[in-house]
């Protein structure tokens, strides 16, 4: 077969391929900043030595913008775990800072808090604050923790080992240097009928600032972003309805950066958040997860970047 016919066969099974991944889970999707690279290499080099007819080369550059845009960094896989080894703490590793978790059978990682404890998440404001003093997520965190060790070591006792799932939370961090400009994924699996998961980049050294997504299924607030930083806690963005959340099932999470600082949020495919900020600039230094008093399944997530 032709040189020629054989560039434009390629070419022509990597679009048929690119637009099943679009429906396809997260797991088959991983694979998609890749595939459009492959894409853009065939029509530089289709151009280059005229082995494809421009109506061609244009339809694979509408594939590309279409399936390329609204997600930064498609092509550079920064952060990525899907469980599959049934280890959360090497390759890639995550380290629990407070409760319980577990990687099941099905290979998701799980975590169950159950209700009827003081600790609560603290939610966003529903306004624009003025500065707040140690009102913010992980501070709160850090806080309860310092405290019950200050306590142990008053009475003498050992270091206590991380707290149990009724303790009110849970708490996992991985340390992963992510750009302002990035795309969250995340397969999220509900198992209970409650709670709420706040997740998100952290800046610097400090879990309680970074930007934050609020995932409440069972709230008539849906999901809130909001941005933490020494100066307080400032909501962004929210979702003033329920989320139509089936339990068991898995659903897409979809959080992206732009340059600008345009941020969109989508659950299943549907954008249900947008929001504009520009005040946190560089590098985040890692991603954690907080489960108050719910129960949740990670499946996958995946972090791109420039």
């Amino acid at each position: 077969m032709p040189k020629k016919r054989i560039r434009v066969a390629a070419a022509f099974a990597a679009m048929l391929t690119a637009a099943a991944l679009l429906a396809a889970p997260l797991r088959a999707r991983a694979a998609q900043g890749e595939l459009i690279e492959k894409l853009r290499d065939l029509i530089r080099e289709g151009e280059q030595k005229r082995a494809a007819d421009r109506w061609f080369l244009d339809g694979l550059r509408g594939l590309v913008q279409r399936y390329g845009a609204g997600a930064p960094g498609l092509g550079r896989v920064i952060f990525r775990d899907d469980f599959r080894d049934g280890d959360y703490t090497r390759s890639p590793e995550w380290r629990v800072v407070a409760g319980r978790f577990e990687v099941t059978f099905r290979s998701e990682l799980t975590s169950d808090v159950r209700a009827g404890s003081a600790a609560t998440a603290p939610r966003a404001p529903a306004r624009e604050p003025a500065p707040a003093r140690g009102g913010d997520l992980a501070s709160a965190i850090l806080g309860e923790l310092l405290r019950a060790k200050l306590e142990k070591k008053r009475s003498r006792e050992p270091e206590p080992a991380p707290p149990p799932a009724a303790a009110g939370h849970a708490e996992i961090c991985a340390s992963v240097k992510i750009p302002n400009t990035f795309s969250i994924q995340m397969e999220i699996v509900l198992t209970g009928a409650k709670g709420r998961l706040v997740l998100g980049p952290y800046d610097g050294s400090r879990r309680d600032r970074g930007y934050r997504l609020a995932f409440s299924p069972g709230d008539k607030i849906g999901l809130e972003l909001y941005r933490a930083t020494r100066r307080g806690t400032d909501l962004l963005a929210a979702h003033r309805e329920p989320l139509k959340i089936e339990a068991g099932r898995a659903h897409l999470i979809e959080w992206t950066r732009e340059g600008n600082g345009q941020m969109k949020v989508a659950l299943d495919g549907v954008e249900l958040l947008r929001a504009a900020d520009t005040q946190m600039g560089g590098v985040f230094n890692g991603f954690s997860l907080v489960n108050f008093e719910g129960r949740f399944g990670l499946r996958e997530i995946v972090i791109t970047g420039p």
